[in-house]
């Protein structure tokens, strides 16, 4: 039998259990201060990411909002 392949909104759901699982709240996610803007963002176009890409890049383990793709 073929895997079901995951949809977004079961990922989102997984990550969201997970981090509340190991006591993080995922709607308080953040970057540490120190840059002149707190949102995750892109890199190049400074354009700040918004949606489901904001919520999962604030909750991502890292201090800075800056973002790249491989493009």
């Amino acid at each position: 039998m073929k895997k079901k392949k995951k949809d977004v909104y079961d990922i989102v759901t997984d990550k969201v259990i997970s981090l509340l699982e190991a006591g993080v709240n995922p709607w308080n996610c953040g970057f540490k201060k120190g840059y002149a803007f707190s949102r995750p963002t892109n890199h190049k176009s400074k354009k700040a990411y918004r949606g489901l890409n904001y919520f999962l890049l604030s909750c991502a383990p890292f201090s800075s909002p800056l973002w790249l793709t491989y493009k």
